[in-house]
């Protein structure tokens, strides 16, 4: 399936494959407070995608300028996953899901600009 994702450049970036979690922490932002339950703890060690480019760039124009959404994302990302990639979630309603990669994930190879992001 086509997945999207907000993503730094180059693509194959290091960091594009860290979570959310690991990410905020090695930069000294202290997030654990805002997690509460071993589910909100598993999502923040997801990697975050998106079902389409239109929920991805919605979700990043209605998030931008929160603290949340890291700055430095310059680009949207489209990769091919497959379950050889690692162990998805369902998508919700805004077309949200995360997915748990497998190390060497095939789709860290795979992945190409489709639009840049503005802050």
């Amino acid at each position: 399936m086509d997945a999207f994702r907000f993503m730094y450049e180059p693509l194959d970036n290091p960091s594009n494959f860290v979570p959310q979690l690991l990410k905020a922490e090695g930069e000294g932002r202290v997030v654990r407070t805002y997690i509460e339950t071993p589910a909100q703890t598993c999502d923040a060690m997801g990697l975050s995608f998106f079902t389409t480019a239109h929920f991805a760039l919605a979700t990043y124009k209605a998030a931008k300028g929160l603290p949340k959404l890291n700055p430095r994302y310059t680009t949207l990302g489209k990769c091919k996953l497959t379950n050889a990639d690692g162990v998805m979630s369902s998508a919700n309603r805004g077309g949200h899901f995360n997915v748990h990669p497998y190390e060497h994930a095939p789709m860290q190879l795979g992945f190409e600009v489709v639009a840049p992001l503005e802050l």
